[in-house]
């Protein structure tokens, strides 16, 4: 990944082109700097931690799950998603180095992600690091310890590629890299349609040149990557599932319930946290009235096209970001490049401060280092995972181990899979196992809507474990269950008659 210096014309050549690499060091590694800061905390998500009981049973029993082991509702049902590579390995951080290690690795894949968008993005290094800035920023909105985070740095890698070949920056060869990205893809997380996403935009794009300006170059750049779909559609069988795995995301956008998650919800724009999101349409509206350039179809596309899908769910928020910039500083350069027209041509090129630069760099580097540090350390986590888990409900169950079977919070069911392993769970976070049934008895209890008791009974559920803002937890005192213990966030009860 290399970047040469524009070719600028004039008095001083050789001084403006050490400026320009002495200016592009410097605010790439600000750049870097930053997104790490921002990146830098707490990702032990809900979903985290059926990744780590997957892990785990990968590592001891040396082979892929292919059925529901954890659950009593789903056990024994037909279950092999995409991830076990992430699985493993944080199962192996976790044993070496603690949860804070997660922390670290989710981080360091978020600054990677914006490596890429960085060089993919065009114009002067600070119009650059003002737009991955503000992009890091408005894809926080969804970070986690989750494989999911192969998926942003994928997309940012495909972005990397498919742009800097298209721009002519780069050569075909570049292209081949892409084929294992897609290969690692499909086994690690579902978003791999992302690529395909990308591809599509690109490829749509030149044969739309090639068809308004008819040459041999437009019609070979169209049909390179024709060939490049046939050769990711190919990568993309290569894991244990082989083509059924293509179809895999479908389980999960099927689902008519899932907007019940927070994740699959739309942008809440009364919350501070999306108006990145929002900033981004003013600000490219704003410059394209200001200079009046039309955008390049493969732009337009890729920002409607990913925009589309950040409006409907707030998990693509974090996609948007990543195309962002790239689709935003060609014509932020394009207005940049006409006001430096205005300058008086031949002005002194100011000397370039390399030692200045380098201590600037190492102290944001600093502060990065002891950032991850802090997020890191066991008693910071330790407090982190008790304020937000039922972590004292936990040790009650563990310490006086109630019979009978367990209805839970669904943010806490894996939790529960990885933290109290001896009291198979009602539901988690595995959505594609539990389908929409599942979801709508769950809500149907943890609602305190008619038939619940059916529900429980059905289930032969003798203990409920969940949040006290949930309904049930007042209908169940009065229907003869008992509290048996409470903190600022979990309740539990057991069915009358229980010890």
């Amino acid at each position: 990944m290399t970047e040469t210096a524009p070719r600028i014309p004039g008095h001083g050549l050789a001084s403006r082109r050490r400026l320009w690499r002495a200016t592009f060091h410097l605010f790439l590694g600000l750049t870097l700097a930053s997104v790490l800061l921002i990146a830098a905390r707490v990702h032990l998500a809900p979903d985290t931690w059926w990744h780590l009981r997957t892990g785990a049973w990968i590592v001891t029993q040396r082979r892929l799950p292919s059925q529901d082991l954890w659950s009593y509702t789903r056990y024994g049902a037909a279950w092999s998603p995409p991830g076990w590579p992430v699985q493993v390995l944080f199962y192996v951080l976790v044993r070496v180095a603690g949860y804070g290690s997660l922390n670290v690795w989710t981080a360091a894949m978020y600054a990677l992600a914006y490596l890429f968008v960085f060089y993919a993005s065009r114009g002067h290094p600070g119009l650059r690091a003002f737009a991955v800035a503000l992009a890091a920023i408005t894809g926080s909105l969804y970070q986690a310890a989750r494989p999911y985070m192969v998926t942003t740095v994928l997309t940012a890698f495909f972005l990397w590629v498919l742009e800097t070949w298209y721009r002519g920056q780069a050569q075909d060869r570049r292209l081949w890299w892409l084929l294992p990205g897609m290969a690692l893809w499909t086994n690690t997380h579902a978003g791999f349609l992302s690529g395909f996403l990308l591809w599509g935009v690109y490829t749509l794009s030149a044969g739309y040149e090639a068809w308004r300006r008819p040459s041999a170059w437009t019609w070979a750049r169209f049909r390179r990557l024709l060939f490049l779909g046939v050769g990711l559609l190919a990568a993309a069988m290569l894991n244990p599932k082989g083509p059924t795995r293509l179809l895999y995301p479908l389980a999960t956008l099927g689902l008519r319930r899932l907007t019940w998650i927070a994740e699959w919800q739309s942008p809440d724009f009364t919350r501070p946290v999306t108006w990145p999101f929002l900033a981004w349409w003013f600000l490219l509206l704003g410059l394209l009235a200001l200079h009046g350039r039309r955008m390049h179809l493969r732009h337009l596309l890729l920002w409607l096209g990913f925009g589309a899908l950040a409006f409907r769910a707030v998990r693509n928020v974090a996609l948007f970001a990543l195309i962002a910039p790239v689709c935003w500083t060609p014509y932020a350069h394009y207005a940049w490049r006409t006001w430096r027209k205005g300058r008086r041509a031949g002005s002194k090129v100011p000397p370039v401060r390399n030692r200045l630069n380098r201590m600037l760099v190492a102290a944001a580097w600093l502060a990065v280092a002891l950032r991850l540090l802090y997020v890191s350390l066991p008693g910071y986590v330790r407090t982190y995972v008790a304020q937000t888990y039922p972590t004292g409900a936990v040790a009650y169950l563990r310490a006086f181990r109630p019979q009978g079977r367990l209805f839970n919070s669904y943010n806490w069911g894996a939790f529960l899979l990885w933290s109290l392993p001896e009291y198979p769970v009602f539901i988690d976070g595995r959505t594609d196992l539990y389908g929409d049934a599942f979801l709508e008895a769950w809500a149907q209890v943890a609602q305190a809507e008619p038939g619940w008791e059916q529900q429980l009974a059905r289930w032969q559920v003798n203990i409920v474990l969940m949040e006290p803002r949930w309904p049930i937890t007042r209908v169940l005192p009065l229907a003869g269950w008992q509290e048996v213990y409470r903190d600022d966030h979990s309740v539990l009860f057991l069915r009358k008659g229980e010890p």
